[in-house]
């Protein structure tokens, strides 16, 4: 959609149907582009281009009003815009450094080598892992055995 879609009609000039840049007030109560009315009358014409009746004079004034709502609408149409373009900014993730990598590499070897071997062990309760991940998700250690040691913490 172009910018003229998105323009409400009344900021729009009835002769030339662009957003008004210098809106002036003619008799007939109507808002014209000051150029385009001057224009008209111009031609020796004395009647209103909007309610086709005679005008008695061809003085207008300056809409100061519709100029301030018009400097309004369009900054923030300008706004709307920025906002809507840093929307749709995508942001990538970092790629990893070279460091990280070659440590996933090591701890996905080990890992995999360990889960290979759990994999295939088989208990009494016909459950593939002997039923370690019901207990684990109970609470409980695997198999029996007593908890892992808590992490060393930082010397005392």
């Amino acid at each position: 959609s172009s910018e003229l879609d998105a323009v409400p009609d009344f900021f729009l000039c009835p002769l030339t149907c662009r957003l008004l840049r210098e809106p002036v007030v003619a008799e007939d109560g109507f808002t014209y582009e000051r150029e385009a009315i001057e224009r008209h009358f111009a031609t020796g014409t004395m009647i209103s281009p909007s309610t086709k009746r005679r005008l008695t004079t061809t003085t207008t004034y300056a809409n100061h009003t519709l100029t301030s709502a018009i400097e309004f609408w369009k900054v923030n149409q300008a706004a709307a815009a920025a906002i809507a373009a840093a929307s749709s900014v995508v942001i990538a993730p970092a790629p990893a450094t070279k460091e990280k990598k070659s440590k996933k590499k090591k701890e996905g070897s080990s890992s995999k080598h360990h889960d290979h071997h759990q994999h295939h062990k088989h208990s009494s309760s016909g459950v593939p892992d002997g039923g370690q991940a019901q207990q684990a998700a109970a609470g409980k250690p695997a198999g029996g055995a007593p908890p892992p040691p808590p992490p060393p913490g930082p010397p005392p």
